[in-house]
């Protein structure tokens, strides 16, 4: 066994595995888990000040990075798909436009 079950939940591994387990769901879905996670830690271990928490964002960097580009790719994709959208409206229009005249 790897120790107690509080434990094995705050693992840097543990945390990467649930969320790469959750990879078909939204990314906010995944951040929360990870948020949750580390504040299930500092929960457990109250005595956390500044050094601790810096400490655990450094033990869990691997899974942090992972969700922070993921989340910017999809805001990239989005963002894109919303300036396609508008430019097929543009084009419409401005064809419409024409036809008037």
């Amino acid at each position: 066994m790897s120790g107690p079950p509080a434990r094995a939940a705050v693992n840097p591994s543990a945390i990467e595995r649930a969320i790469d387990s959750l990879s078909h769901r939204p990314i906010w879905l995944r951040i929360s888990l990870l948020l949750g996670r580390l504040s299930f830690r500092g929960i457990y271990f109250p005595q956390m000040g500044r050094w601790a928490w810096l400490k655990l964002a450094a033990q869990n960097r691997r899974a942090i990075i992972k969700l922070m580009r993921e989340a910017f790719e999809s805001g990239l994709k989005s963002r894109r798909a919303c300036v396609e959208v508008n430019a097929g409206i543009e084009v419409k229009v401005n064809a419409g436009i024409e036809k008037e005249r």
